[in-house]
């Protein structure tokens, strides 16, 4: 299925499509994605905050958004169920748009695309850019429906470990292997036993996804199979895993086979009795 849109593409159809910025950078930077945005965007494009398009309830960085936070965000956009998306980052990392593209497809949003490239792609077809605030929009009736299925939770990923899902990683070698203190402070560190490592350099390069043979190649060599598999993705945050998770996706993956855990090393880190291994002894 076609998840992945080239920036010729949008340029032809930007009048029928609604492109949204979702930079993130790190928690507590929305100024700097923000002020990006003011900078440059894609003609008519809205900024989608990561930060605060989430539930309120939770302990954790970004998580998941309550139905409730995220219709009140795309009724503010005046964005319609049925509207044709395309999300996009302003930096070199597909991030957020790949997390706001697993939210997007969770709330029942069916036509949802990230852009191959982000803005840099668009600037290079010479896409036409604006700066400054947003337009104001015409408040919308939008109302979302929650699917949790691509959604994992602690007790998804202790359930893994005792059957065939594969647990796949996207957190870089020195602290899938505990050798570094996490940026979200964990009490023990290192991964969930059996988890293989699966890093966005492996699936994209400077903003662009990989070609679908180089990717199948990874989970290959990786030991995942990808038409059989069922899969949950983690990391710190759960900023990278929807990287790699779509990148899955792109690669043939069904979609109903893959999950996100959304907590990540946030709470398997610092939940006591959740194993944890490091690297292997010599």
């Amino acid at each position: 299925m076609d998840y992945l849109k080239e920036a010729s593409w949008l340029k032809e159809n930007i009048d029928c499509v609604r492109a949204v910025d979702a930079t993130f950078f790190e928690y507590g930077e929305t100024p700097k994605a923000i002020g990006l945005f003011k900078e440059a965007h894609i003609k008519g494009a809205v900024f989608y905050d990561i930060d605060t398009v989430t539930n309120p309830a939770e302990d954790y960085y970004h998580m998941m958004p309550t139905e409730e936070v995220f219709d009140k965000y795309m009724r503010s956009r005046g964005f319609s169920i049925d509207d044709t998306f395309v999300l996009y980052d302003n930096s070199s990392r597909f991030t957020a748009s790949c997390r706001a593209f697993w939210v997007f497809k969770s709330m029942g949003i069916k036509k949802v695309y990230v852009l191959q490239g982000g803005l840099d792609a668009w600037k290079a077809v010479q896409g036409e850019i604006e700066t400054g605030d947003e337009k104001a929009y015409k408040k919308s009736e939008f109302k979302s429906t929650y699917d949790d299925s691509a959604y994992a939770r602690l007790e998804d990923v202790k359930k893994a470990m005792a059957d065939s899902t594969v647990i796949v990683d996207t957190r870089k070698d020195e602290r899938f292997f505990g050798d570094v203190q996490e940026p979200r402070p964990a009490k023990r560190l290192g991964h969930i036993p059996g988890a293989k490592c699966i890093i966005i350099p492996d699936v994209a390069s400077k903003g662009y996804f990989k070609s679908v043979d180089e990717i199948k190649k990874v989970f290959e060599a990786k030991g995942v199979n990808l038409d059989k598999d069922e899969i949950i993705f983690s990391c710190g945050s759960a900023m990278t895993a929807p990287v790699v998770y779509f990148a899955a996706l792109l690669a043939g993956a069904n979609p109903s086979s893959l999950r996100v855990y959304d907590r990540s090393w946030q709470e398997w880190g610092n939940t006591d009795g959740c194993p944890v291994e490091g690297r292997p002894v010599a």
